[in-house]
This record gives structure tokens, sequence and C-alpha cells, in this order.
């Protein structure tokens, strides 16, 4: 038994391995997989994987949804695989499925937050510069130009000669 294909949950809180037949966690053809039948582990990116071991399982046909938690924010370069532990899944004939899984990997999705990290004033305070910490877009699918109505002015006196303010 191989790993067909890989989808993680968008939320980075579970991937789903479907196996390209049924499997079981005897060699007789009986036995329902567990967490401890799977070996989990990360690469790359911030965020780091709390356990090698999943915290939760569940089965639909040959598709098994696999929970993890993370520590830290996934940054989108993280690759998460999932493989067999030795001896531990086998088809419906006793055949062994091998620890070296070729579909077992998945990129987790960015999760950082945008945050202003500067403001920049033209010499003559006739515009400003706006930095952000990450990449920002206008559409949450990662596509757009940010436009004038995406920001919000607050204008506060302290008692200087400003008269008006646009945007």
């Amino acid at each position: 038994p191989v790993i067909g294909s890989v989808a993680l949950a968008a939320d980075n809180g579970s991937i789903n391995i479907s196996f390209s037949e049924p499997v079981f966690n005897t060699t007789s053809g009986s036995g329902a997989l567990e967490v401890s039948d799977f070996a989990l582990s990360l690469t790359g990116g911030t965020a780091t994987l709390t356990s090698a071991t999943p915290t939760a399982i569940t089965q639909s046909g040959n598709t098994y949804t696999l929970s993890f938690s993370l520590s830290g924010t996934p940054d989108g370069s993280e690759v998460i695989s999932v493989a067999p532990l030795v001896n531990s899944i086998y088809d419906g004939s006793g055949n062994l499925a091998s620890t070296a899984q070729s579909n077992g990997s998945g990129t987790l999705f960015d999760q950082t937050k945008p945050v202003i990290s500067a403001i920049n004033f033209s010499d003559d305070n006739s515009y400003l510069d706006v930095e952000f910490s990450v990449e920002v877009f206008s559409n949450s699918n990662g596509s757009g130009s940010l436009e004038l109505t995406d920001f919000q002015l607050s204008f506060n006196p302290n008692n200087g000669t400003a008269t008006s303010a646009t945007l």
C-alpha cells in the first residue's frame, strides 16, 4: 500500500492522506489504523510540530485525517511529511507499507499576519509610505493591489498648525 495523495486543512491542524487501497494494522487484513502507526516530521519555516505522533485520527474509506499541533506560526515554507512506522500498516494481503512514501508530504499554509512595520513621512508631509511586515494584498486569495479604500486615516491634533488631511 502507498500514500496516493495528501491534502492539508486550511488551518494547518490536520492532513488528509489517501491510501491506494484499504489498509490495516495487522498482517491478517484487520485492525483499524491508530495514531501510533504514523510518524510526522516538519522541515523548513518557523513553526515546529509539538509531537511526531498525530494527536487524533479519523477514517473515511481509504482516507485518513491525522490531526497535529504546531508551535509557532507557519510562514508557508514548512513541509510536513507523513510516513507509516516500521511494521505498522498492511494491505488486505499482508503486504507491508513502506516507511519511505514519495507522496506523503505537503506544504503548510502561511498564517503570518501582516503588521505595519514602518511609516515614513515625506519631508514636506505631503504623503507617507506604509511598510508591512509581509506582502499584503487587497483580496484574501493573495491577489490585488492595495487601494486608498483599504486604509482609514485617523487625525489626532497635537497643537500643530495642520488644518486638514487627505487620503
